[in-house]
């Protein structure tokens, strides 16, 4: 693994999504080669997606097909929870059967496979990778499934430090609250005037056109249409965190999606995932954000002024923070 083995760090120093998806893509190419790619990250606490980089790869139209019709995330999350990493479509040395209609729309855009990877680390889903081939090259083989899986652990750690490198800083979103309609074929049809800003904005993020502003709410509102799940997904950005929470209107089929500047309230969950920060230290952390003192702190948990003052120690040290004051106002909207 020395070819990637550096990949962790590398990942750190990019600053936007798409120099990480180019990151990651030049190294697993060495590998696996490819012609293109679908990054995508995972909201720690909720699993939704948060994060997308993709080039040279399937259309708006195609990608909202698979997501919709063919249930795609199904797929990826079976990965997750199963013994196998990957999948591969368009292979000729599994049974394919089943994606018989995606070869079709495949070939119709001129790719001949597919490689899906689930990026998990010591049993923790980072996010997904979908590689591409053109129709001309040759199929990923079983080897190539191989070496992906081998290099799961390595690119959900690199996902993770993307994130985790970055000090917590005060958000520069100074947009109001937006609201995003979506009908029950997961379109969009209507908007308040914040919420068409927010999503050019988010689209800006992430190198988005506006034919795909559909796809980029598309995982908070499959999330929003099924039972016991969290509709919520925490994003990083470079202008500072933004939160985006879903929820049916009623039996109509329409779901709403709200997008703001994450709150603390919303943001500290998230930031707990993606930094390491202990349970102990989260503790530390609610009350810190409802106000209360060190030593009201040590008092409520029964621990030392000392012990607390250490777990601030490491907290600044893990979020890139020098002080307390720096630390409430990085997780501020």
């Amino acid at each position: 693994m020395s070819l990637v083995g550096d990949v962790v760090p590398a990942a750190g120093e990019a600053l936007t999504a798409r120099e990480l998806g180019n990151e990651l893509s030049r190294r697993v190419g060495l590998l696996v080669p490819h012609d293109g790619h679908i990054l995508v990250a995972l909201d720690p606490v909720t699993g939704a997606g948060c994060l997308i980089d993709r080039q040279h790869c399937y259309s708006p139209e195609l990608r909202h097909r698979l997501e919709v019709e063919d249930s795609r995330e199904q797929v990826l999350a079976g990965l997750f929870t199963g013994d196998q990493r990957v999948d591969v479509v368009g292979s000729g040395f599994t049974d394919e059967s089943r994606y018989a209609h995606l070869h079709e729309h495949m070939r119709g855009e001129g790719f001949g496979a597919e490689l899906r990877l689930a990026l998990r680390h010591r049993g923790v889903a980072r996010g997904w990778l979908v590689l591409l081939r053109e129709r001309d090259r040759r199929p990923f083989s079983a080897a190539d499934a191989v070496h992906a899986e081998r290099l799961s652990g390595y690119l959900a750690s690199a996902v993770s430090r993307f994130v985790s490198a970055k000090p917590l800083r005060p958000g520069k979103l100074v947009l109001p609250p937006g609201v995003v309609i979506l009908d029950q074929h997961n379109r969009i049809t209507d908007a308040t005037a914040a919420g068409r800003v927010w999503l050019g904005a988010i689209a800006d993020e992430f190198s988005l056109s506006e034919a795909e502003h559909h796809n980029t709410l598309l995982n908070v509102t499959l999330l929003a249409r099924q039972p016991g799940r969290r509709a919520l997904s925490r994003v990083p950005t470079s202008a500072g965190w933004a939160a985006m929470s879903a929820e049916p209107l009623g039996d109509t089929g329409r779901v709403a999606v709200t997008l703001q500047s994450a709150p603390a309230q919303l943001l500290l969950p998230a930031v707990c995932g993606w930094y390491g920060i202990t349970a102990t230290e989260r503790t530390v952390l609610e009350l810190a954000v409802r106000g209360f003192g060190a030593k009201h702190i040590a008092r409520r948990l029964e621990l030392s002024s000392h012990t607390v003052y250490d777990h601030f120690k490491s907290l600044y040290r893990k979020t890139g923070v020098t002080s307390r004051d720096e630390l409430m106002a990085g997780l501020s909207a």
